[in-house]
């Protein structure tokens, strides 16, 4: 297997694993100082990545994974994507959620990629944000994103400034 097809199996291996919950082979695929970069959120690693998956116990994940573009450039590569998400909570309807995700993957030297940075800027679908607003004529459009709640757990929700405390800092406390 080539690098290019390495990379493409590591983005479905990703999906299928976000799919079935698999939150250990998810980690697996990523390196350890991984950095995570999202719309409203200071940037975060593996650690922080876990909790808010682990929050995310009993939703359900739905999705595609599209590469836009894919580039090799020795032990260093990167892979623009197209997401499109339906995250369902145990109770409730599904959240529909699209958007583009930039990854840097490092190759390891056991010669598997990893992902080592993600900027993901994957948003609620416009027809689906539920922010009771409009800009210039159409839906407010702001990220997804996940909240830790009174209770030490997680829950996920639409992004609004100021309204919620970040995800990254509660994680560190």
């Amino acid at each position: 297997m080539n690098d290019e097809q390495a990379i493409r199996s590591l983005v479905d291996r990703w999906m299928a694993a976000t799919r079935a919950a698999d939150l250990e082979a998810v980690l697996g695929l990523m390196t350890d100082d991984v950095v995570f970069s999202v719309p409203g959120q200071e940037p975060f690693g593996k650690e922080a990545f876990a909790a808010a998956s682990r929050g995310m116990a009993g939703m359900t994940i739905e999705g595609t994974s599209e590469i836009v573009e894919l580039q090799v450039l020795g032990d260093w590569a990167f892979v623009r994507t197209h997401i499109r998400l339906a995250v369902t909570p145990g109770t409730g309807a599904a959240v529909r959620r699209s958007g583009y995700t930039l990854s840097i993957l490092r190759k390891g030297g056991d010669g598997q990629w990893r992902i080592a940075r993600e900027a993901n800027m994957v948003a609620t679908e416009p027809s689906e944000a539920r922010t009771g607003g409009m800009t210039n004529g159409r839906p407010t459009r702001r990220p997804f994103v996940m909240h830790p709640n009174p209770a030490g757990s997680w829950r996920c929700g639409i992004a609004t400034p100021g309204a919620w405390p970040d995800p990254v800092r509660a994680a560190r406390r």
